[in-house]
């Protein structure tokens, strides 16, 4: 049996067990710490998160968008801090105030804040940067790369990768093929209800749609230069924002064709004093927004659950439950009921001290039909003083067996 979300409700909810083989040995009642998730899901950098369909890619059918397009990532930093524009052009890549944690993707490990991930999938490798060491030589270290929905870098949640209370900030460079169409994803940190489907968090995608590129056109002005798209989607329970920004091709200097592989570097910037998202690429503001609700700061509430009953109803009754359900609705309604029948019925007056008749009427049939002398009546005499309760308790048992036979009280 299926695990079974119950909503809070104060009406009754069952599940039906029909598994006449399987009895019944326990039952499991799971409280859930809170309906909609906080922002505690797994930091993923790669892998596959679904962008969701009401956000149209021109060319990309509904197929592709479940298949995730080559990409490689050199690095991904958080931040607990926002960045304006001219702090943007001015950050440090490893010495930059307000890290909180930081991977190369070159290793699982951790660079900076210790949350060290565990790889996923089977990436590749292939060429990622130089970097100078301690004595100042370059050093040749190539990164993961990512070629199926499963390739990826999980980081499992540690309360250093809550950010998103405050101001924050998030940041990769990606390394990707510009002849290839198709969605990407770049990173994720999104926590999902398993029964429910709700969800808290947020994702990055890379897109690449439009007309094909010729790796062998050249371009002589920025205007014609074909553009990507990045996209930034957040999700609060079943609600979903999403806002996207474009950025061209780089261009290979010496033939001004595109360049066979792009390096982007992606900054999504999140002010709580000012409520606006701003998007860098390249060091360069892409778009603005303001904070959408469902990236609203989460406040935490210690959740209360009342269980009136837990009862095991056998078949029979669950039918008859099944056919004349006890809501509110139907408890109201035979209520009504029994109100208009005492209310809005005239009642027998009986008056004290005086003398009434009842006339009663019974009929023989034999074979079906009714004899000339099967009719019969009767008036019999009761006195003032008989109780009403006798009355009508002589007369709807009375039963009729040889001819007409008088009613007494």
């Amino acid at each position: 049996l299926s695990p079974v979300l119950m909503p809070a409700s104060p009406q009754a909810a069952g599940v039906t067990y029909d598994n006449t083989h399987g009895p019944v040995d326990k039952v499991l009642l799971n409280f859930n710490e809170e309906l909609v998730p906080d922002y505690d899901g797994d930091l993923v950098i790669g892998g596959h998160f679904h962008l969701p369909d009401q956000y149209s890619i021109p060319g990309i059918s509904s197929l592709a968008r479940d298949i995730e397009t080559d990409k490689a990532l050199l690095f991904v930093t958080l931040f607990d801090r926002s960045f304006s524009a001219a702090e943007v052009l001015s950050k440090q890549y490893r010495t930059q105030p307000g890290i909180v944690a930081q991977w190369v993707m070159d290793t699982n490990l951790a660079a900076a804040g210790g949350s060290h991930g565990i790889i996923s999938g089977n990436p590749e490798r292939e060429a990622g940067f130089y970097e100078e060491d301690a004595y100042g030589q370059l050093v040749y270290r190539d990164v993961y790369s990512n070629s199926s929905n499963a390739d990826g870098l999980v980081i499992p949640y540690g309360s250093v990768l809550k950010i998103e209370n405050g101001s924050f900030a998030v940041e990769t460079t990606a390394i990707f093929d510009p002849f290839m169409s198709g969605i990407s994803t770049l990173l994720y940190k999104v926590k999902e209800d398993e029964v429910s489907g709700l969800k808290k968090g947020f994702a990055l995608h890379l897109c690449q749609a439009g007309p094909e590129r010729n790796p062998e056109t050249t371009y002589s002005d920025l205007a014609s230069i074909p553009e990507f798209t990045i996209w930034l989607t957040c999700y609060d329970g079943s609600e979903t924002w999403g806002t996207q920004v474009n950025a061209h091709y780089t261009l290979d200097c010496t033939t001004q064709v595109i360049s066979a592989k792009q390096y982007k570097t992606i900054l999504i910037s999140v002010n709580r004093l000012t409520n606006k998202i701003d998007i860098y690429i390249d060091k360069v503001l892409k778009g603005s927004a303001d904070i959408p609700q469902e990236l609203s700061i989460t406040t935490t509430s210690v959740p209360t659950t009342f269980l009136n009953e837990l009862a095991y109803i056998p078949e029979s009754r669950y039918t008859r439950l099944v056919d004349h359900p006890v809501t509110q609705e139907a408890v109201v309604n035979e209520v009504e009921i029994l109100s208009n029948g005492i209310n809005n019925t005239i009642q027998p007056v009986w008056r004290p001290d005086t003398t009434y008749a009842i006339q009663i009427t019974t009929r023989d049939k034999v074979n079906g039909a009714v004899p000339p002398s099967g009719e019969h009546e009767s008036h019999p005499s009761l006195p003032s003083f008989q109780p009403v309760e006798l009355i009508e308790a002589t007369y709807l048992t009375h039963k009729r067996s040889n001819g007409f036979q008088n009613l007494h009280p």
